[in-house]
């Protein structure tokens, strides 16, 4: 079961294979919830301005939730951290750290605009 906010109900079917007979379970029965919870995130990560970092956040389901819907996302300094879809698990979300134009890169790089450098 995916992790939701939202309650749901299970509904399991067995079907006799020679007779053709399905037994259901009860509609009315037990309502199962799986709470998206965030463990942890990476803490103390450094990163250039020109972005290419990973960051990791901790929590079952998260990257299946971020790969679902692209309304789900991840922003780092209002601007949207992309999922590591490789580097992602079921425990844990990773995703790769935007480039970011700062005051510092502007006035020591001449800077303005998110971009890749050439050396």
């Amino acid at each position: 079961m995916p992790a939701s906010d939202v309650a749901a109900k299970a509904s399991v079917t067995f079907t006799d294979t020679i007779s053709g007979v399905a037994l259901t379970t009860d509609a009315d029965g037990q309502t199962l919830t799986n709470a998206l919870s965030i463990g942890a995130a990476s803490t103390g990560l450094e990163c250039s301005f020109a972005g290419g970092c990973s960051y990791s956040i901790a929590g079952n389901g998260i990257a299946g939730i971020l790969q679902a819907d692209d309304n789900n996302s991840i922003m780092i300094c209002d601007n949207k951290c992309e999922l590591d879809v490789a580097a992602s698990t079921g425990q844990s979300a990773v995703c790769s750290i935007p480039a970011l134009a700062s005051t510092y890169s502007a006035l020591t790089f001449d800077i303005a605009t998110p971009g890749e450098l050439e050396v």
